[in-house]
């Protein structure tokens, strides 16, 4: 087995270091900043702890390798694949570990097929630097089947999506609405407990009202903010007017507040029959948005 990285940061080193301690033994890499100076010394490093041998260019890695990650940052996914592209062939597989967009997903799929190569887009869902190549990633994309059958042996943590290019990042972006959502939340929420000196008493009680499996949250959330939207969103006006008197960051706020006013525009609490759902997938399925 040849395994291939274009890109050497968190991503490529830690997959690498990972597959090495696997008993993959061939493995090179194609890093921009190996070439310069200030970056060379700490590169070598990564590539000594995981077995990686660096080549002078991009090209060379496509060549050489079987399986070739793609590990670059977003913004430089597409250039970085037309810089290659020509080098792909029947057999390769094209693994994009970048966190380009799904469109951007499905253009590189193109480029990659049309090579006869296989691609794979995939979204990593855990800390790299303590999973290594065992970081759960969701795929999808042509090449899914051959990357799970030829990497069984080495333990990675692969779960098919589906064959279309960018399924799987599609994924990992929705999660992050939630995610990254909740943390922004969280951090709002907490200036203004603190500026109340009301800290614990709020996080006690936020604690309290979640206290349920997350499902259950769901259920509840989802279809009680539709079917009390009307009053809600006077709640929210109130808690945007607090923060503005305080003088506080209300970023979040004012996004909920325009979200539920939205929903209140909406059919969605006729199409529930006025009434609260019974789960979160009852919901989805009659609200109609």
């Amino acid at each position: 087995m040849i395994v291939g990285f274009l890109g050497f940061g968190e991503a490529g080193s830690n997959i690498a270091t990972g597959l090495k301690e696997e008993g993959i033994s061939d493995i090179y890499a194609f890093d921009v900043l190996y070439s310069k100076e200030e970056f060379r010394d700490k590169l070598e490093e990564k590539a000594e702890l995981a077995g990686t041998v660096f080549l002078e260019e991009a090209k060379e890695v496509v060549i050489k390798a079987h399986i070739i990650f793609l590990a670059v940052p977003a913004n430089f996914a597409m250039d970085s694949t037309t810089n290659i592209v020509d080098s792909l062939s029947k057999g390769k597989i094209f693994v994009d570990v970048t966190t380009a967009s799904p469109q951007e997903k499905k253009e590189i799929s193109q480029l990659v097929v049309e090579k006869g190569a296989s691609y794979v887009d995939s979204a990593m869902l855990g800390a790299l630097p303590k999973y290594k190549h065992k970081v759960p990633m969701l795929i999808s994309g042509n090449g899914c089947d051959q990357l799970i059958q030829d990497m069984k042996a080495f333990n990675m943590d692969l779960t098919k999506i589906n064959e279309m290019p960018g399924a799987a990042t599609s994924i990992k972006y929705i999660r992050s609405i939630v995610t990254k959502g909740l943390q922004a939340l969280l951090v709002e929420a907490l200036q203004t407990a603190q500026h109340f000196s009301v800290e614990d008493v709020v996080v006690d009680s936020i604690i309290e009202s979640m206290d349920l499996p997350f499902e259950e949250i769901i259920n509840r959330y989802v279809g009680s903010v539709i079917i009390h939207s009307n009053r809600r969103v006077h709640e929210m006006e109130n808690v945007l007017y607090m923060l503005n008197q305080a003088d506080l960051p209300s970023t979040m706020t004012e996004a909920t507040m325009k979200k539920i006013h939205w929903l209140e525009q909406t059919n969605a609490k006729e199409n529930l029959g006025g009434n609260m759902p019974k789960d979160w997938k009852y919901t989805i399925e009659h609200w109609g948005l």
